[in-house]
């Protein structure tokens, strides 16, 4: 685990909801077991809901796993971009897909994308994230910038200035993203030319710095996200707080 996915980990908020998921998770593996023995289990793909939702799910439980899936999916992006990093600094590998006819350039590109539309998505997460946090009731397509930075309850808690920085920092990437995942155009850089050139005239020793170079300029990029993300985290924490402790006390009324 690196620093920035332990930090995350270790902030209070998600400390809080990693401990408050364990009574909904005991409760899906109950009914999980159950719906196997019976043979009534299975696995649908839809992509807009998810694959099963647990009868024995109070309002609470509901509540508390739709923050938890998007604090996941948080940690999850800024693991992967450790992942990238760790990819690209050992691009050695490559000896091994020569068969296949995969070069250098192209390892660093595909990367270098993949890099440019996690990013991006950690924007998008943070929007879902928040509005469940808020229980704003947007289904996740409608989760966009303006609708969710322009809520009345968000702008309240100051949530919408840190999602206003945190969509200023990733918003360079987003022709690049765009172009590899809409027209197939992989994101590229100077140094990644070079990096074609060199290999085109086999010339190798150039590779290891000029992959460190690229490497760093990932890290910068990474930087202002991940402070605005735990920036977001501290700010949806109290609003947290006050939804588990509504939910809870209408439970024990209703209970």
């Amino acid at each position: 685990m690196g620093k920035r996915v332990e930090q995350i980990f270790r902030h209070p908020f998600c400390q809080q909801i990693v401990d408050d998921i364990r009574p909904a998770l005991d409760i899906l593996h109950r009914e999980l077991e159950e719906l196997e023995r019976s043979g009534r289990l299975q696995f649908v793909e839809t992509p807009q809901q998810p694959t099963y939702q647990p009868t024995g799910f109070s309002r609470f439980d509901r509540y508390v796993t739709s923050v938890f899936e998007y604090i996941s999916r948080l940690e999850k992006s800024f693991r992967r971009l450790e992942h990238i990093r760790a990819y690209l600094a050992h691009f050695r590998i490559l000896k091994q897909y020569k068969g296949a006819g995969v070069n250098l350039a192209e390892y660093v590109q595909y990367h270098y994308s993949n890099h440019a539309i996690t990013l991006v998505g950690i924007c998008d997460l943070a929007l879902i994230l928040t509005n469940n946090t808020f229980c704003l009731g947007f289904p996740p397509r409608q989760c966009r910038q303006e609708i969710i930075t322009e809520n009345y309850w968000v702008c309240k808690a100051k949530v919408d200035e840190v999602l206003k920085r945190l969509n200023s920092t990733v918003e360079p990437l987003r022709e690049p993203r765009n172009l590899f995942v809409h027209r197939g155009f992989p994101r590229s850089s100077p140094r990644i030319i070079y990096l074609d050139m060199s290999e085109n005239l086999g010339v190798g020793r150039p590779y290891k710095a000029e992959i460190s170079r690229i490497i760093g300029k990932l890290k910068e990029e990474e930087e202002p996200v991940f402070g605005a993300t735990i920036e977001l985290l501290s700010g949806l924490h109290p609003v947290y707080k006050f939804w588990k402790g509504i939910l809870s006390a209408r439970e024990k009324r209703n209970g």
